[in-house]
């Protein structure tokens, strides 16, 4: 399996000329466990960043999500893996870009190990984060949700959660120098983020529909921030109403995909409805097996 990394790094240099550069922000987004390929869950949120920030663009992370082929452990450590190129591939390519990053579960994972390195149960790898020299200008959001490496206490932690996740992290502070850019929700009752107290097996499907307003603004309000030293053609349109979330069944989509319109790009689909139904059964083995191995 790490072999297709391999690959994958080789064919970077000449992937580099293809890349479209974002006149806005562009949105990588690293979806969780056995969801179809494309943005899942998380997808609707970027679509409604896109309304309210002209020109830009949404990459889904080209990554496995899978639990036993390959297994989780190997995932993980491949959508590291591909996050580190990715971003590091954009951002040689497109100088002064800004970019937000959003990782679901599995996906929640993938992107703090990208961001912070691989400090978690063995099993995962040790490679380092991405340099913080890189990251600083560039990268102004990094969203994470129900992140099996979740830890108690981070500075950067939101929700009600009040302790360690399935695969805690050994050593935060890589995380912690990331500073106002990271935010990671975590709730009570978590299975996978929150090992504490009884478990209510809705709670991991419900961030998007929770927190979703809230998510939409913080990105926005960071790309905001720094849009000034940016071309004009970047301005930032007036923020519009919060759509109505549509109704899914619990399935903990904030509201339907809108496709490109006319403020944004999307390269790759996400996941439909049923995006959150993939997520939260497929987890329960790698509980089992995590809690085997800690």
């Amino acid at each position: 399996m790490r072999s297709s990394v391999v690959t994958a790094v080789a064919l970077a240099g000449a992937a580099t000329a293809s890349v479209e550069c974002a006149r806005g922000l562009h949105i990588i987004v690293a979806r969780g466990s056995n969801e179809a390929a494309g943005t899942g869950i998380t997808g609707s949120l970027a679509d409604r960043i896109a309304k309210r920030i002209p020109g830009t663009t949404i990459a889904a992370l080209d990554y496995p999500a899978t639990i036993t082929d390959p297994t989780y452990f190997e995932s993980v450590a491949d959508g590291g893996d591909e996050m580190r190129d990715v971003v590091q591939e954009y951002v040689d390519a497109c100088p002064g870009a800004k970019v937000a990053v959003m990782g679901y579960s599995q996906g929640a994972q993938v992107t703090a190990d990208a961001f912070c390195g691989d400090v978690t149960t063995s099993g995962f790898g040790d490679e380092d984060g991405l340099p913080y020299k890189l990251v600083d200008d560039p990268v102004v959001a990094i969203v994470l949700f129900g992140d099996p490496s979740h830890v108690a206490n981070a500075t950067y932690n939101r929700g009600t959660a009040n302790s360690d996740g399935l695969f805690p992290r050994r050593d935060q502070d890589e995380c912690e120098k990331l500073g106002a850019r990271l935010v990671s929700y975590c709730d009570e009752g978590d299975e996978y983020c929150d090992l504490s107290g009884p478990r209510d097996y809705d709670v991991h499907g419900e961030y998007v529909d929770k927190y979703g307003d809230e998510i939409v603004d913080f990105v926005v309000d960071r790309f905001q921030s720094v849009a000034k030293g940016m071309d004009a053609s970047t301005t930032v349109a007036t923020p519009t109403p919060t759509p109505t979330p549509t109704s899914g069944g619990g399935s903990g989509n904030g509201d339907e995909a809108t496709g490109t319109g006319e403020s944004g790009t999307k390269e790759t689909g996400d996941g439909g409805d049923s995006a959150a139904a993939a997520v939260l059964p497929s987890l329960g083995f790698v509980a089992l097996l995590g809690m085997a191995m800690l």
